[in-house]
């Protein structure tokens, strides 16, 4: 199943736990193997493979040691610098702006 932005977060959790436990099963690998490799408890792989919230560290921990750790560049990709902003302002963004009413009945000359 494709993950969308009009899933609930149970839809997603359940359908990561349900590729990741698909992926071990390729690599033929058994609960306590993956736990063992990943230092996270075979309940919290099984919580995490039957689409429970175990917590993004845990699932970072079982993603490198099934070496799918490149995926994660997918999830968020690096930032790239815009020459806009850098010409514009002088420096990359570090915060967003806050967004103000616009003042009305302004004209020229002021």
């Amino acid at each position: 199943m494709k993950i969308t932005n009009s899933m609930t977060n149970q839809m997603v959790l359940k359908e990561i736990g349900t590729r990741l436990q698909k992926y071990r099963l390729d690599m033929n690998m058994k609960q306590s193997e993956l736990s063992k490799k990943s230092g996270v408890s075979v309940a919290t792989i099984r919580r995490l493979e039957s689409g429970e919230d175990v917590g993004l560290g845990k699932v970072v921990s079982v993603l490198l040691a099934m070496g799918l750790s490149s995926n994660l560049d997918c999830i968020i990709p690096e930032e790239t610098v815009n020459p806009i902003d850098v010409s514009r302002l002088g420096h990359t963004r570090k915060r967003a702006v806050k967004k103000g009413k616009k003042e009305k009945n302004l004209t020229w000359g002021e």
